[in-house]
C-alpha cells in the first residue's frame, strides 16, 4: 500500500507542529520518524490515521484521501500507545475483541497467538485474572503491538514501538516485523 503526503501542515496555538511538503512511502518499505519530543511525530501519525484534522494538504493511502473515505481502513492497523487499549479486559479478551471486529475467528486468534508464543511469553500475559491495566508496561506494549499485527495489515503504523520493551523483546519484535514485511 502506498501512502502519500502532500503539502501537509498542522498547527497548534499558532505553532507549526507538522510541515511536510511531500512524502511517499511505498508498499514493502519500513519508515521511521526520529525527532525531539514535541517535534510533531505523533501528530503526523494521528493525521495519517485521520485522528486529527490537518490545516492544509492531504494524506492518501492507496489513492484514497484518508479524510474523505474509509476504504483504506480495512488494510491498515496501528498502535499509538496504551490509551488505545481497553484496559479492563485481559490480553486474551482484548485479542478476541480485536479479532471479532475484523471477522477473525477465535480459532484463528488462538492459532495466531501460538505462532508468536515466544514473543508473548510471560506468566502475567496468560493469567486469566490479570487485566491489561494490571500488567507491566512491557507486557502492555506487547499487547498493543501484537493486536495491531493480528489483523495482518498491509499498512502498519506504530508510535514508539520499542518503548517499555526490554532488549530481548526489542530484538524479537524487530524479527517479527522483518518476517511479516517479507510475506
Amino acid at each position: 500500500m502506498t501512502l502519500k503526503i502532500t503539502n501537509l501542515q498542522k498547527q497548534f496555538n499558532n505553532r507549526l507542529a507538522v510541515d511536510i511538503p511531500h512524502l511517499t512511502i511505498d508498499s514493502g518499505e519500513c519508515f521511521g520518524l526520529v525527532g525531539e519530543n514535541g517535534a510533531g511525530k505523533t501528530t503526523l501519525l494521528r493525521a495519517m490515521l485521520d485522528l486529527v484534522d490537518v490545516d492544509r494538504g492531504g494524506i492518501q493511502i492507496e489513492n484514497n484521501d484518508v479524510s474523505k473515505t474509509s476504504d483504506w481502513k480495512a488494510n491498515t492497523s496501528s498502535f499509538l500507545g496504551e490509551s488505545f487499549l481497553i484496559d479492563f479486559l485481559t490480553p486474551y479478551e482484548f485479542f478476541l475483541f480485536v479479532g471479532s471486529a475484523y471477522g477473525i475467528s477465535k480459532a484463528n486468534v488462538d492459532s495466531w497467538l501460538n505462532d508468536y508464543q515466544d514473543f508473548l511469553a510471560n506468566d502475567d500475559f496468560y493469567d486469566e485474572t490479570k487485566l491489561i491495566r494490571d500488567l507491566s508496561s512491557g507486557v502492555v506494549q506487547k499487547v498493543g503491538l501484537m493486536s495491531a499485527l493480528l489483523v495482518k495489515p498491509r499498512l502498519l503504523i506504530l508510535d514508539e514501538p520499542f518503548t517499555h520493551l526490554d532488549p530481548k523483546a526489542q530484538l524479537q519484535f524487530k524479527n517479527i516485523l522483518n518476517l511479516i514485511k517479507n510475506v
